[in-house]
């Protein structure tokens, strides 16, 4: 392996890591806050269901993305997408502060790592 693939490989698993320990602090304060809070199920609206499946599907994306990447990237950004629709329409606005956009990094993290590890496997092979 020459010198510029260890550097790209090495900065690849750094970014997949980052991604991996991100994706597993969001799922568990997701986690924490429906268990902490408590979910009243029976008073749920139709709204608020989406709007759960959304975080659903986030979480698992963020959970797929340890093993799939692409996948699991896309799967949490689409899923955070839907979220956003859902207060846009109903709200008239997007969630704001820091923790809303925290929660897009893992699946960023994870496309990266995945577009440098296919760059790496593209030098090998040429």
């Amino acid at each position: 392996m020459s010198p510029a693939n260890s550097r790209r490989s090495s900065w690849v698993a750094v970014v997949r890591w980052v991604a991996r320990t991100l994706a597993a602090l969001v799922v568990a304060m997701i986690l924490s806050f429906l268990f902490g809070e408590g979910v009243d199920v029976p008073r749920l609206t139709p709204i608020e269901w989406l709007g759960l499946a959304a975080f659903a599907a986030l979480c698992t994306g963020l959970l797929l993305g340890w093993k799939r990447e692409v996948a699991g990237g896309v799967l949490s950004l689409g899923a955070l997408a839907v979220f956003y629709a859902i207060e846009l329409a109903v709200n008239g606005r997007l969630p704001h502060g820091w923790v809303w956009r925290l929660l897009a990094v893992p699946g960023v993290l994870y496309l990266i790592s995945a577009g440098g590890g296919n760059a790496r496997r593209r030098g090998a092979a040429a």
